[in-house]
């Protein structure tokens, strides 16, 4: 789906939910942010600055693009991970335990026969799709970048699971641009800035 009018800044709210149908352009506008390819018309600008001026390097070591379907490699639950900070070698254990803890993911991995070191089958085929998304949350806590896009990265865990993990994006957050593109609007609560988009248009935004 492409946009047809992407002319808006990056809000500098806490929190802000872009929402709308399938196919009305939402994650469209999470690939355009870190210019996996040219936007066909209109702009974003990222901090008062159009996104076409920022270097594509730069812009990807400060913003962090989770999506719905994350890779994990055939590597150990530390390295997976690890993997996504720039400086690798100078990771420590307490890091990646505190990454971990954060995604709801400590139960699980103290229960796997080697804990951290246990190998993740090829494409995290030995994990479920929720284990699979907490992984890639946990490896975007260790990036900790300035602006975070969450493109339905929840998705699928239960709803219990989903609020508790909500909670504890929110708290480390807090100050931080975070954007989160998704279909349950049950996550907004009334402080937050919403944004809506609708063939490809961005139709409405405001708070709640």
């Amino acid at each position: 789906m492409a946009l047809k009018n992407v002319t808006f800044s990056i809000p500098a709210h806490d929190t802000t939910f872009i929402i709308g149908k399938s196919g009305s352009g939402k994650s469209t506008f999470g690939q355009l942010l870190l210019k996996f390819y040219p936007a066909a018309s209109g702009q974003i600008l990222l901090d008062g600055l159009p996104l076409e001026s920022l270097d594509p390097i730069w812009l990807r070591n400060h913003v962090t693009l989770v999506e719905q379907h994350s890779m994990l490699f055939e590597d150990t639950v530390f390295e997976n991970i690890a993997i996504g900070t720039d400086r690798r070698q100078d990771v420590t254990k307490e890091a990646v335990t505190n990454a971990a803890e954060f995604a709801l993911l400590l139960a699980m991995i103290n229960d796997m026969p080697q804990r951290f070191e246990t190998m993740v089958g090829a494409k995290g085929g030995t994990m479920s799709g929720g284990q699979r998304q907490r992984m890639a949350l946990a490896r975007a806590y260790l990036r900790d970048t300035p602006v975070l896009l969450l493109d339905e990265s929840t998705s699928a865990l239960d709803q219990v699971s989903r609020s508790l993990m909500m909670e504890a994006i929110r708290r480390w957050r807090h100050g931080k641009t975070t954007m989160i593109i998704t279909h349950d609007i049950t996550q907004i609560l009334p402080d937050d800035y919403a944004m809506i988009f609708e063939e490809g248009e961005l139709v409405q935004e405001g708070y709640r």
